[in-house]
């Protein structure tokens, strides 16, 4: 076999090859027009291939002329086969432009047929013998038609198709791909127009048309295998993409589903069809996955279908379905529509995903909140929280049933609102300390919106939301309790004047033995002031020492009475300014006759300093009133020279006035100290035993401390 008829041959059967494996490639993808117009440009390569040596074994003028009408026949056909698969392939190239392109190529085929040989020549006179490879070829002398240069012309057109469509694919980010086959196509075209002109002026003995149709096929070819590795890569990719979807669907508890609009039928996973009860070869269209949706859900979920299919396209629902074993439930499914040119809608497809924990948990939630709403509301006095500047931000219904103001006027409310002037001077106090040491609680009054004042008792604690400081608590109503430590102190008060009103009646002898002294001096003197005045002349020097012995005596008995009066008046809690060195100097006063006649020596030991207190005077007298006739009563059966109680007032290292009185009496055993200031313990046969109670309860109203020892 010669070398021209083994390449020439070659040529065809590359070509041949060529397009029968992108054809096959074509059956497979039918919508790859690209595949179906390469085979058939290599089809015709390879017949040119062979018209072209057998145009090259031609021995007449005549024989050469038929082979090489057809020859250019398929040429023709090429060329715009070619300009078709660089505008399908690349998706450019200007179109007119193209269309002109077969416009010439159609005017050159119809040439081909009308006028002579073929279209290259309009007579061929001889068919000369020409060296190539070792061996003769057939080459052509004639008369060329003067339209042969539309051949040239359309190569040139073909030309800037191929490098304009390479420009605009390049600006689309496909730049290498582009340039790549657009440059060779252009290549190729512009050797086949060297090598025309040159078979024209019989410098080359053949134009080569059929090896340069070879090399672009070549080329077309390997860039269409390319994208076939490509998307045989894309494939695996896919593959593997699918299963990790799946792995990942499967591990986020997903449900992949497509629903085909046209034929209406969905496809979902595994999971997808356990969740719905559906078998697992089962067909599925929108009816019968609609059967297996809450019957509650089926008419919203439809809803949201034709919204999706008529809207924009977007598909959200959350809807219940329904198990084999009647197991329901919850389900969020999300979707696109995909629709064709036309906009009608094609496919739906989308995920779905369990939230059925979700739903329980909000539930849950809803149910917590609920019964904490409730617990918050029932809770009998005003549950509050403040921000860090005073605004109030969540209360509870009593807020709006003690205040009387309503949610609205309550909303950004500030705490300076409920308070009058002295009360927020304690109120900012309280918050200081709860924002600084994380606590507090006070007693405190609020102002009600009509005006109207409520004691509360009010506790505070510092709770950090979103990482500021906040102030949560809660205020109960004490009115009650006030009223009734008021009534508790009327009580106390009144068994408190019991208990003076009974002390003095102790005192009474003491008492009317201190009233006789100044009285019968009085008497006395009065009648030593009438004996005197009738005397002739009157001692009047003298009556007026005895008018002033009666006014000192008057004034005695004053005192005593003006004593007595004070203890014996009811009345509250009246604090004042006191010395406590004067008042304890007071009440010895009342106590004193009451000593001298049950023969007790009362000594003071009082510091010279002033001792200053508040307190109220009355009340202080009673306590240390009661505490001496106590005294007194307990050294009552010591001999009479033996019978010693002494007052003390000093302060003591801690700067605190104490106050002790002491006996030399026989002493508190131990049994009875423990139960010594409880109400109505006494161990005196006519004692009440409320005296050391009164007493505890006074000195305590006015922060001290009483003990005994």
């Amino acid at each position: 076999m010669s070398w021209i008829t083994f390449i020439w041959s070659m040529t065809s059967g590359i070509c041949l090859t060529l397009g029968a494996v992108h054809f096959v490639v074509w059956t497979r993808r039918r919508d790859e027009w690209a595949n179906l117009v390469f085979s058939i440009t290599a089809a015709a390569a390879a017949g040119y291939a062979v018209l072209d040596l057998l145009a090259l074994r031609a021995q007449t003028p005549a024989e050469y002329g038929e082979w090489m009408r057809w020859m250019l026949l398929l040429g023709m056909v090429e060329g715009v086969l070619i300009a078709c698969f660089i505008r399908l392939y690349l998706r450019a190239g200007r179109l007119w432009l193209f269309w002109l392109i077969c416009g010439l190529r159609v005017l050159m085929l119809v040439l081909n047929f009308v006028a002579g040989p073929n279209f290259y020549f309009r007579e061929i006179t001889a068919v000369h013998p020409m060296p190539l490879l070792g061996e003769l070829i057939s080459h052509p002398h004639g008369v060329l038609h003067p339209w042969a240069m539309l051949m040239q012309l359309s190569l040139l057109l073909i030309i800037v198709f191929a490098i304009d469509a390479a420009r605009t694919a390049a600006k689309r980010s496909e730049g290498p791909r582009a340039w790549v086959l657009g440059g060779l196509v252009a290549v190729g075209f512009s050797l086949a127009l060297v090598s025309y002109a040159l078979y024209a002026l019989e410098i080359l003995p053949s134009t080569f048309s059929s090896q340069l149709f070879l090399s672009l096929i070549v080329v077309m070819g390997y860039e269409l295998s390319l994208d076939v590795l490509r998307a045989g890569q894309l494939s695996r990719d896919l593959i593997e993409s699918q299963q990790r979807m799946r792995l990942a669907a499967s591990s986020a508890d997903l449900s992949i589903w497509e629903w085909d609009i046209v034929r209406d039928e969905i496809w979902t996973t595994e999971k997808g069809r356990e969740r719905a009860g559906l078998g697992a070869y089962e067909r599925i269209d929108f009816a019968r996955y609609l059967q297996s949706v809450h019957p509650e859900d089926r008419e919203p979920t439809q809803r949201a279908v034709r919204q999706a299919l008529e809207g924009r396209g977007e598909f959200e629902a959350e809807y219940r379905v329904v198990g084999r074993e009647g197991a329901t439930r919850w389900v969020v499914a999300r979707g696109h529509v995909e629709r064709n040119t036309q906009g009608k809608p094609l496919r739906l497809r989308g995920v779905s995903v369990d939230v059925t924990e979700r739903k329980r948990a909000e539930e849950s939630a809803r149910n917590a909140q609920e019964l904490m709403a409730a617990v918050f509301n029932s809770v009998p006095g005003l549950l509050y929280l403040y921000t860090e500047d005073g605004r109030l931000i969540q209360w509870n219904r009593q807020h709006e049933v003690m205040t009387g103001y309503t949610a609205e006027e309550l909303l950004g409310f500030r705490i300076q609102g409920w308070f009058d002037e002295e009360n927020w001077a304690q109120a900012s106090k309280v918050l200081a300390k709860i924002f600084s040491e994380g606590y507090a609680q006070t007693e405190i009054t609020l102002k009600r919106k009509n005006g109207e004042e409520l004691p509360l008792f009010a506790t505070g604690s510092r709770v950090m939301i979103d990482g500021k400081p906040h102030m949560v608590g809660i205020a109960t109503d004490i009115s009650l309790r006030k009223q009734a430590d008021a009534e508790l102190r009327r009580l106390q008060g009144e068994v408190a004047h019991v208990s003076r009103v009974s002390t003095m009646g102790q005192l009474s002898t003491a008492l009317a033995h201190e009233l006789n002294q100044p009285l019968g001096a009085i008497l006395s003197n009065a009648e030593a002031a009438e004996m005197l005045l009738e005397a002739d002349p009157p001692a009047l020097g003298q009556v007026r020492e005895i008018l002033a012995d009666i006014r000192k005596d008057d004034e005695r008995a004053g005192e005593v009475i003006r004593r007595m009066r004070a203890l014996l008046r009811k009345r509250e809690l009246e604090i004042q300014s006191l010395d406590l060195g004067e008042l304890i100097h007071n009440v010895l006063g009342l106590v004193s006759g009451d000593a001298a006649l049950r023969k007790v020596t009362v000594r003071a030991e009082v510091d010279s300093r002033p001792l200053p207190i508040r307190g109220d005077r009355v009340h202080l007298q009673q306590v240390l009133l009661n505490l001496l006739v106590n005294a007194l009563d307990a050294v009552a059966g010591n001999p009479s020279e033996e019978r010693r109680v002494s007052v003390q007032a000093a302060r003591n290292r801690a700067g605190e006035i104490e106050v002790s009185v002491i006996d030399n009496g026989p002493g508190i055993p131990p049994a009875q100290l423990a139960r010594l200031f409880e109400p109505f313990f006494t161990t005196k046969p006519d004692g009440m035993g409320m005296g050391i109670s009164i007493a505890r309860t006074i000195v305590q109203a006015h922060n001290g401390r009483i003990w005994a020892e």
